[in-house]
């Protein structure tokens, strides 16, 4: 069995800034474009060594715990790295799951570095070890490559394509959690429909081009009212409540307003923590002042 320290990690949240989807793939997923930020609304995660492995979710978020995708990303690490299936992870949930913000995907990252390197010896963050857990992460999702990295970055492709930027982006976020569920799956089926493409067969458009509208709002805030999430059509004409929210979020003075992923998170971008404070009073719904992860 490898021991180890006890490893206590923070396991960040992420928000889509614009959101493309820019066509069909031949491997039966959809190409996307857009801007991940990673944000400080986090859950804890502890390490210990341990003769077998074992996963504890407080609260529980899958039917049995091998289900858990922190419970697969340490077993497929442990068979690719030649070790035992031997660690006990805890993590302590704060991210809502299934609400787009990816905390899933987070946790199942952060296992993959933490255990490397614990099982190792060697240092996650090299090319060596990139070359390992990248395969690995992007076989867990689609979201989990970015958060090899964190940050922000221009993310293209099924996911896999993660171009750091090399910026704190300044504003703040107000993150609100309207508690309502949106099937992922139901919303890349609406896309045909809402973007008027083909009823049948392969397609492809353009992007609106997330990374650029980001990049130039660095000098202008202004810009950031041209994001654009493809997902939102389908999400807003079935939960109206929606659309409300990011009007709510316009009116109380947000640079932007729109839905994070597949939803249901909605967030408004503002320039001071107290801008978002003080539109934070008009919700009824659990919600959250964030910056960028440092």
């Amino acid at each position: 069995m490898p021991q180890f320290p006890t490893i206590h990690v923070e396991s960040c949240a992420k928000l889509n800034l614009g959101l493309s989807i820019t066509g069909t793939r031949d491997d039966g997923f959809h190409n996307l474009d857009s801007v991940f930020v990673e944000i400080n609304l986090c859950d804890h995660i502890t390490i210990e060594a341990s003769p077998d492995l074992s996963v504890v979710s407080i609260p529980e978020v899958t039917d049995s715990p091998s289900d858990n995708i922190v419970y697969r990303a340490a077993a497929m690490l442990a068979h690719q790295v030649g070790v035992p299936e031997a660690a006990k992870i805890t993590v302590q949930k704060r991210i809502p799951t299934g609400a787009g913000l990816g905390g899933g995907s987070s946790n199942g990252a952060c296992v993959l570095q933490h255990l490397y390197e614990a099982w190792t010896g060697l240092p996650y963050t090299t090319a060596e070890a990139r070359a390992v857990l990248e395969p690995l992460a992007l076989e867990l999702g689609s979201d989990v490559p970015f958060f090899l990295y964190g940050g922000a970055a221009h993310v293209v492709g099924r996911g896999e394509q993660v171009t750091p930027l090399p910026v704190y982006l300044p504003w703040y976020f107000l993150v609100v959690l309207p508690g309502v569920h949106v099937s992922t799956q139901e919303a890349y089926r609406s896309l045909r429909s809402s973007l008027n493409l083909p009823a049948t067969g392969a397609w492809q458009q353009p992007s609106t081009q997330p990374a650029a509208t980001v990049l130039q709002a660095l000098s202008n805030s202004e810009v950031l009212k041209n994001l654009r999430n493809d997902f939102e059509p389908y999400a807003f004409k079935t939960y109206p409540q929606l659309e409300l929210l990011c009007q709510t979020l316009q009116a109380r003075g947000a640079l932007y307003a729109g839905m994070s992923g597949s939803g249901s998170t909605i967030f408004g971008i503002f320039r001071s923590a107290a801008e978002a404070q003080d539109a934070q009073t008009d919700l009824d719904v659990p919600s959250y002042v964030c910056r960028q992860r440092e």
